[in-house]
């Protein structure tokens, strides 16, 4: 029993009187644990009380303030609560037969209940309870926290293992979705589409156009030349030119190796979209915006 422990005790029984000889005399004093299971969790733990001996009750994890005695006839001390323990003080033995509750709530939100009697023969002066739940753990509890937290990182090492195969295999993918009967079809084609232009204080360049399949891969880099204002990228949107004017192009996605820009700083992106048919657009325009700001880029000309 700790030294504060012992120090309760002894207030305690200043405060109620000496307790007799015979309510100890003969029992046997024991220190034990109790093992909290899946197997066991429905099973209500006894602890042995007696008069003038203190039980000091240890946990394997915090507990929530507020354990409650269900003692109506004045035989317990007002349980004294610490961070992970409890001291439990009789003022009395229980007859034979009878019995009280004690509920305690762990900090993960498991509710224990443990029955106290009094015994004869033995008297529990500590009892350390571990609480080892797996399946009937609550959604915060050590256990649960440290599989989620194991599954994440091991789903987190996957990927980053996976990650160039994954690409591989959407290509194959997409090399299986493919007609052979269309002039498209198994298109791979590099071509250099330079373009440089500066507005709000932005130097955009476009440099590469991929082509695979049906899709084109537009590479470009941005250079923030605002002395102190960080450029916060919005999704970029594109226009296309062609005989019939201007009209707006989908973006099947877009990638950027970050999202802020800091002064002087340089980041490339790449913009996905459906591969238009021959003839049908003859130049983009590339705008980028700034997010929740007023800056804005329209780069034309962009060659297909």
């Amino acid at each position: 029993m700790s030294k504060q422990g012992w120090v309760w005790a002894v207030v305690l029984a200043l405060l109620v009187g000496p307790p007799s000889l015979a309510s100890t005399h003969g029992r046997e004093l024991v220190q034990r644990e109790v093992v909290i299971t899946d197997d066991n969790a429905d099973e209500v733990q006894v602890l042995r009380v007696a008069y003038g001996m203190p039980l000091t009750l240890t946990f394997s994890q915090p507990l929530r303030p507020g354990a409650m005695l269900a003692d109506n006839d004045g035989s317990f001390a007002v349980p004294q609560q610490k961070r992970s323990s409890l001291l439990i003080y009789a003022l009395r033995d229980l007859r034979r037969g009878a019995m009280t509750t004690l509920t305690v709530s762990l900090e993960d939100g498991t509710t224990l209940v443990f029955k106290l009697i009094s015994d004869r023969k033995v008297a529990d002066v500590r009892v350390h309870v571990d609480v080892d739940l797996v399946r009937r753990a609550t959604v915060e509890s050590p256990a649960v926290l440290k599989a989620l937290n194991d599954e994440l990182r091991s789903e987190l090492d996957a990927c980053h293992s996976m990650a160039g195969e994954a690409g591989i295999r959407k290509v194959a993918a997409l090399a299986l979705q493919q007609d052979a009967g269309k002039s498209a079809a198994f298109t791979v084609e590099r071509r250099r589409a330079r373009r440089i232009d500066k507005q709000s204080r932005l130097l955009v360049e476009t440099e590469t156009l991929y082509r695979l399949f049906d899709h084109s891969y537009l590479v470009l880099s941005v250079k923030n030349r605002h002395p102190n204002q960080v450029w916060v990228m919005d999704a970029p949107r594109l226009e296309a030119k062609g005989p019939g004017g201007m009209r707006g192009l989908e973006i099947f996605t877009y990638d950027v190796e970050r999202q802020q820009l800091a002064p002087d700083e340089t980041l490339k992106m790449v913009i996905v979209f459906k591969s238009p048919p021959e003839g049908v657009v003859e130049q983009l325009v590339v705008h980028l915006r700034e997010k929740n700001g007023s800056r804005h880029v329209a780069l034309a000309g962009v060659r297909l």
